[in-house]
């Protein structure tokens, strides 16, 4: 799929709307999809093609230990006395060559990349144990780890320092632990609730659908929230590798959110890859 047609699948239009707690009444439309605004959990259904995994990137190191032999000392024979009889010659005295053995080879380490080819300029995270995935980001962005223990970790826009409501960020995050009943739509209306709605009960659902990342379904909805007299947008998703919730969230200003996603949300998703579970 081209670029163009995934950028449709998160994009929303602008709502004409004032800020100070009122909701959206505009429902934002869909490039790919026209569907009325709905609170409930609808999944609308649009495929986003998996980008293609480039070959994984291979550093390694192997220390080659060179076998040297020891340089054969020959006894010199006596010089002969003008008047004496010359002895007869001696045996050459060898030194046993001793072979150096080799250094053990340094085993090959694969690194874990994020997928796709990344834009000129941009850094790469590869993750932790604790959060095992890769992703690119951009440059003038930040990475917070201080909650990678919690499965938490932050990538900051330019000048941001902590995940503010009204800030420019990007968030992926696992509980780490395996849930054999989860269901992807009921993890993404409770991630909703607890992180949004709670903090803000006038926060209104304009859009939900199906996502493809790093290989994965992801139960995915875009919302509109009030800040301090300034609307906001958060566009959240919920899947599952091997029955473990993983999730992800793309935060910034409601007005700056269209173009921040062609520029930067949409790659930056899009080369997510999710390679181990903690």
């Amino acid at each position: 799929m081209n670029r163009r047609s995934f950028v449709q699948l998160l994009a929303v239009p602008l709502l004409t709307m004032a800020c100070g707690g009122q909701e959206a009444t505009n429902t934002p439309v869909s490039v790919s999809t026209v569907a009325p605004t709905t609170a409930a959990a609808t999944v609308v259904g649009a495929t986003v093609a998996a980008p293609t995994v480039p070959a994984m990137a291979t550093a390694s190191r192997a220390a080659v230990g060179t076998a040297t032999r020891a340089t054969t000392a020959t006894a010199p024979a006596p010089i002969a006395s003008p008047t004496a009889r010359t002895p007869p010659a001696q045996a050459t005295v060898t030194r046993a060559a001793t072979a150096t053995a080799p250094a053990p080879a340094v085993a090959t380490a694969v690194l874990p990349v994020p997928l796709g080819v990344a834009p000129a300029g941009w850094q790469t995270y590869g993750g932790n144990q604790r959060v095992p995935f890769a992703l690119y980001y951009p440059p003038g962005w930040t990475v917070d780890e201080s909650r990678a223990s919690e499965g938490r970790v932050y990538f900051y826009g330019p000048g941001v320092r902590e995940p503010f409501e009204d800030a420019l960020w990007v968030l992926i995050a696992t509980t780490g632990r395996v849930e054999a009943t989860a269901n992807i739509d009921v993890l993404r209306d409770q991630y909703f609730n607890a992180e949004i709605r709670g903090a803000h009960p006038e926060a209104g659902i304009d859009v939900t659908r199906a996502n493809q990342f790093s290989g994965l379904t992801f139960a995915s909805l875009g919302a509109t929230f009030d800040v301090n007299y300034q609307l906001c947008y958060a566009y959240i998703g919920l899947g599952l590798r091997g029955q473990v919730p993983w999730r992800f969230r793309l935060n910034s200003r409601y007005s700056d959110y269209s173009a921040t996603l062609d520029s930067t949300f949409a790659p930056m998703i899009a080369s997510l890859n999710i390679y181990n579970n903690p």
